[in-house]
């Protein structure tokens, strides 16, 4: 499983949570769970930064940092039916990056496929696949 799948999959999880609970809880109880998802999420985008890995996705997780980080200022700063609102929005919002985040790991996925069925038909069979020669 890839990281990226598995930090998408989460994502996504948060993002519909957070838009359910904009509409159910409270003012005051929405802008925690804002807070708390905002600085989840701010925490799995700056890992890779990190650690230097996944140049491949390095701007998704970039637009990741930058509405996690919003979504946190948010909770703190607005207050009522604004904050429910916004954190219905930023909700949304974190799907749709999941969304793109799942997108991008299935098509990376793919062309690695790819990758390996050329490489294999164009003669390079693995050992393990090879029949032997009858003498």
């Amino acid at each position: 499983m890839h990281a990226r799948f598995a930090q998408s999959s989460a994502l996504v999880l948060a993002g519909a949570f957070l838009v359910v609970s904009s509409q159910v809880f409270a003012p005051a109880t929405t802008a925690w769970i804002a807070f708390a998802i905002g600085v989840g999420s701010l925490l799995a985008a700056a890992a890779p930064f990190a650690l230097g890995t996944r140049s491949r996705t390095l701007a998704l997780d970039g637009l990741l940092a930058v509405l996690a980080g919003w979504t946190v200022v948010a909770s703190l700063i607005f207050a009522g039916t604004t904050v429910q609102w916004l954190s219905f929005a930023e909700g949304a919002a974190f799907v749709a990056v999941a969304v793109a985040g799942l997108t991008a790991d299935h098509l990376l996925l793919t062309r690695e496929v790819r990758q390996l069925s050329t490489t294999s038909a164009a003669g390079t069979v693995p050992a393990a696949e090879r029949r032997p020669v009858a003498a």
